[in-house]
């Protein structure tokens, strides 16, 4: 399939201090006496501290996470200083994350400034940034009237991660891996910005092996989830040229704990999409009872905040990740192919028309040609047997829980419903709509099936 070699496999010299940061050695036990100096604090005297420091941290992490409005970086600076000072022994780099991700936040804030800028600089030329080339967009970022005090921010952000990934932490709720993936995050940004054409491309490229070097070293959790979808999006957009309108960042500690519960900062156009990812094994229905109550969960906890919520295939996100770019065999491509597009759906159904036809270009179908009615009518009874899935047949009360596990009558319950295409059609009038329906059109459709069975 086109595209370029997997970047992540491509081969190159390891740093080591990096290499290091992703397999630290053991840290030494603080409370090992080293030497039997009388003058040296005791054993006790010495964990009596290191308590008292990991309750000052926790408070130190709490001030950054929650307080209201955000401290100024240089707020958390100050605070980060005191602590060092007070606990020379203990205070590790963890403390330097915080203050990189204030500064981070101050550079998004400076971001959205700048699209802004931009928007109302294009209305008045009659023109949109969707049409915008790299270097068109370069030009108007150079005009950027607080250009300077972006990359300020950037840059500070930037060099405390880096000062973060100098040694092993954990905190009672982020860790070096952190740092890291937001320094990486950052430096992106920054090639698309500040480097032109191959250099950007080039600079683009390295950042992505190192991401997913990152993620190759973690175990499956729900972060590993979260990394893999910023990895794929960012290979998809630099495969397809549209890493000038198209880009996806990590969450931000105050997004991601706070009120939004923002795993992923999608930005399209200019326009940021905050999502919160959750992925559920969508071939299973057992355990997609399960994830019922886990996806409401999710979704009371981001209701009447801007965030939406993203239900990724399991499977599909994994097979994407593994195998894109390195199949071999035509069924392998094919294969890649549907995985990727069941991620890119997931995301593409919670966008706004504009914006999910911009995300759509990064899919590998192509423009279909304009169709008589009767070819019409096939293809939309294909698009409803091949996009209904098993939990949507379960909602509209085609397949039971049972028999989700039966093939058969999987395929027998989505015939029932491409049986009822005209009524259907009526409800949600375009395939579009279909997959972004709501529940009371999930309802009409349901009762629809009901009446045609009796």
């Amino acid at each position: 399939m086109g595209g370029k070699a997997d970047v992540r496999h491509r081969v190159f010299d390891l740093n080591l201090n990096m290499a290091m940061s992703f397999h630290p050695e053991p840290q030494p036990n603080p409370f090992r006496r080293q030497t039997v100096d009388a003058t040296l604090p005791s054993t006790e005297e010495r964990e009596e501290r290191w308590v008292e420091y990991q309750v000052a941290e926790n408070r130190f992490e709490r001030y950054c996470l929650f307080l209201e409005p955000a401290p100024k970086p240089e707020d958390i600076e100050r605070k980060a200083a005191d602590l060092r000072k007070k606990f020379p022994d203990f205070a590790k780099n963890e403390l330097e994350f915080f203050s990189g991700a204030a500064w981070h936040d101050r550079s998004n804030a400076y971001e959205s400034a700048f699209f802004g800028w931009m928007e109302v600089r294009l209305k008045a030329q009659g023109r949109q940034m969707k049409d915008l080339t790299p270097e068109e967009i370069q030009d108007m970022y150079m005009e950027f009237p607080d250009k300077a005090d972006l990359e300020q921010s950037e840059d500070r952000a930037i060099k405390r991660y880096q000062d973060a990934s100098e040694s092993f932490w954990k905190t009672a709720r982020f860790e070096l891996v952190d740092a890291q993936a937001h320094r990486i995050g950052l430096e992106d940004r920054a090639a698309r910005f500040r480097l032109r054409g191959t250099e950007s491309v080039r600079r683009q490229e390295e950042l992505l092996t190192d991401f997913a070097r990152m993620i190759d070293a973690l175990r499956d959790s729900g972060q590993k989830s979260e990394f893999e979808v910023v990895y794929l999006l960012r290979r998809w957009s630099q495969e397809k040229g549209l890493s000038h309108l198209i880009s996806v960042e990590l969450g931000l500690p105050r997004e991601d704990m706070g009120d939004k519960k923002t795993d992923i900062r999608l930005t399209v156009a200019g326009i940021v999409y905050p999502l919160q990812l959750k992925t559920e094994v969508m071939s299973d229905a057992y355990r997609m009872e399960h994830y019922q109550p886990v996806r409401a969960k999710a979704a009371a906890a981001i209701q009447g905040t801007e965030t939406r919520l993203a239900t990724v295939d399991t499977m599909s996100l994994t097979e994407a990740y593994r195998k894109w770019g390195r199949a071999e065999t035509r069924q392998e491509r094919m294969a890649a192919t549907r995985a990727k597009h069941a991620v890119l759906d997931a995301l593409i159904e919670l966008l706004p028309p504009e914006s999910a036809e911009l995300l759509s270009a990064l899919t590998e179908r192509k423009p279909t040609k304009p169709k008589s009615p009767e070819q019409g009518k096939r293809l939309s009874r294909d698009f409803l047997i091949r996009s209904a899935n098993i939990p949507l047949l379960i909602r509209l009360g085609a397949l039971s829980s049972v028999e989700a596990m039966n093939p058969s009558a999987i395929m027998r319950a989505k015939e029932v419903l491409a049986g009822h295409l005209p009524a259907i059609s009526k409800i949600v009038g375009s395939q579009e709509v279909f997959q972004a329906m709501d529940d009371e059109m999930t309802k009409k459709i349901a009762a629809t099936l009901r009446q045609g069975n009796g």
